[in-house]
């Protein structure tokens, strides 16, 4: 049996073999041009998905990869303002304590005075900085209002909240990217930040107390309480130390006492000079 085909059909046979070729070639080119195997859904279902979703990690990594840059910049700028608060502090403190020497004169203690309250209008502006984008870096979640305002008689209010922001670094993972001013300038532990220790109202004496220390921390919590530490001499050039508790029961003492000794008790120790 022989078949026949007649002179259209190998007409048109021929034409859709140059439309397929057409738009292979346009295939390839749109390929070429795109740098993508896949340029529609058609083309690979399964792949199509299967890049999608890779373009969807990848479009997750870099938001990631940018709050991480976000977050550095941030506390960088806020490490660099605390350093700037310590530096400011640590000269307060000198200056304190050159005041303090009896060879000042009432005209230099002026002079310290002085720069003390230039350090102290120094460490307010440090509590109100801004970073590049105008916000205030200690206000928390309030971070258009300003961290701290000061009255007429000096007395500063904080106007932040207690909010700590923080962004996404990782599916898993969130960092802060700062501090509130009510944790780093209105929550700071007094003393050494356990106990402190002061010359009371009625003190007559000249002597000068350190921070002091804990020794055993199970001890001292469980005796807390307000302690006097009494110097007395008992015999011309011998000198003894008593401490009390606030009902006025011994707990320490009498002992002998060195300038500069230990006196320890009740899991702490301090000493007078």
């Amino acid at each position: 049996m022989v078949a026949r085909v007649s002179t259209s059909e190998l007409f048109r046979q021929g034409v859709n073999s140059i439309l397929e070729g057409q738009a292979q070639v346009g295939k390839t080119s749109l390929q070429i041009s795109s740098g993508k195997r896949i340029t529609k859904p058609s083309d690979d279902p399964s792949g199509a998905i299967q890049s999608l979703q890779l373009s969807t990690s990848l479009a997750i990594n870099t938001q990631f990869q940018r709050n991480n840059d976000i977050a550095r910049q941030k506390l960088e700028y806020e490490e660099v303002t605390l350093d700037s608060v310590v530096t400011s502090l640590q000269r307060v403190r000198e200056l304190v304590v050159q005041g303090n020497n009896d060879s000042q004169t009432e005209q230099t203690r002026g002079y310290i005075a002085s720069e003390i309250r230039q350090q102290l209008d120094e460490l307010f502006s440090l509590s109100n900085t801004r970073d590049a984008n105008g916000e205030y870096i200690f206000s928390g979640f309030r971070s258009n209002t300003q961290s701290f305002v000061r009255d007429a008689a000096g007395n500063v209010t904080y106007q932040g909240d207690d909010g700590q922001r923080s962004v996404q670094v990782s599916p898993v993972r969130q960092i802060a990217i700062g501090d509130t001013g009510s944790d780093v300038f209105n929550r700071i532990r007094s003393g050494n930040g356990s106990f402190e220790t002061q010359a009371t109202t009625t003190n007559t004496g000249t002597g000068s107390i350190t921070v002091g220390q804990v020794l055993n921390p199970a001890t001292w919590q469980a005796n807390l309480d307000t302690y006097t530490v009494a110097i007395t001499e008992p015999t011309p050039g011998n000198f003894e130390y008593t401490v009390t508790d606030s009902s006025a029961a011994v707990v320490a003492g009498p002992a002998p006492y060195q300038n500069g000794s230990d006196i320890q008790f009740q899991g702490i120790s301090v000493s007078i000079e």
